[in-house]
């Protein structure tokens, strides 16, 4: 089963389908989030975690693309900006952890 399929390529193109969900309904999200005073940073929050698990780059850069694209639909300034950051969250926590991964392990050598 695993020679079928070819998980990098599924793995990329659900990456898409996410990208086109998140975008398409950007402007019923933003106006159901307007109305009722819904957060929709923790929803992008995990949506980005999700992207990143799969360790596939263009998979992790179709979604940021469709949860920036959704985030920029918000129609208040302060909630654009939390969703952004809810956004970029994930990747920093990410990238903070393999610096500190590099900087452990050149001390180590030092």
């Amino acid at each position: 089963l695993s020679a079928a399929i070819c998980v990098p390529a599924a793995t990329e193109a659900a990456g898409k389908s996410i990208r086109l969900v998140l975008i398409a309904s950007a402007g019923k999200l933003s106006k159901a989030a307007a109305s009722s005073g819904a957060n929709t940073s923790a929803a992008l929050t995990q949506c980005m975690e999700a992207a990143l698990s799969t360790n596939n780059a263009k998979a992790m850069a179709s979604v940021a693309e469709g949860c920036a694209r959704l985030s920029v639909q918000l129609r208040d300034t302060s909630k654009i900006r939390a969703a952004l950051s809810a956004v970029a969250t994930p990747t920093i926590i990410r990238a903070r952890s393999a610096l500190d991964a590099i900087n452990s392990s050149s001390s180590i050598q030092g």
